[in-house]
């Protein structure tokens, strides 16, 4: 997927406006069709839908699209994502770092907003840096470390910031990743995600 900078601010703007229309309607709009009214008219004996809220039904439209790109193509969940591959991990104490085959594109900055608007329920913020959660695992023990990731376009390092925690010295962990509907990730198809920590 390749994404020119008007297309990637539209898919944006309409995004954050369905995000902060969906904040104002009542109940009642949000189950019906988010913006579709249904009323029954006695003379035709036909339910007739009504767009009460077009904005917002144009913007959950655009939102669905993205919902499903999400699903099928972004670079930090599903096992078939393919957007970029990691060559190498490296971490000390509380900082790891993952190199990636080639500079951040555009479009995988997009994904990770994408993906990571699902996961903290937020908006698509611009801008040329993403960050999203994941997990450093410790081989042995098995425990997950939650982590932030920052990925920025033009670049072929994820910067990764584990919280709360100083890996041990040549101890070995892997990443794994998170995704929106909270299931953990195996990142092994992404690349070489095992690191040993100095």
């Amino acid at each position: 997927m390749s994404l020119k900078k008007s297309t990637y601010k539209f898919i944006i703007k309409w995004v954050n406006i369905y995000l902060e229309a969906k904040e104002h309607v009542t109940d009642y709009a949000l189950n019906h069709n988010f913006g579709m009214q249904s009323t029954y008219d006695a003379t035709t004996y036909q339910y007739k839908n009504k767009a009460h809220l077009p904005q917002l039904a144009h913007a959950y439209a655009i939102s669905e699209t993205v919902r499903k790109y999400v699903e099928s193509a972004n670079p930090i969940g599903t096992g078939s994502a393919k957007l970029f591959n990691v060559t190498g991990v490296r971490g000390s104490g509380s900082d790891v770092k993952a190199n990636v085959s080639g500079k951040l594109t555009d479009s995988q900055i997009f994904g990770i907003k994408a993906s990571v608007s699902r996961i903290w329920d937020s908006k698509i913020a611009k801008g040329n840096t993403a960050k999203f959660p994941l997990y450093v695992q410790d081989v042995r023990t098995k425990h997950r470390f939650y982590a932030i990731a920052t990925a920025t376009k033009g670049k072929n390092v994820l910067s990764i910031k584990v919280q709360n925690l100083k890996l041990k010295k040549k101890g070995s962990y892997r990443l794994v990743g998170i995704s929106h509907d909270e299931i953990y990730r195996d990142w092994a198809n992404q690349g070489k995600t095992s690191f040993q920590a100095k």
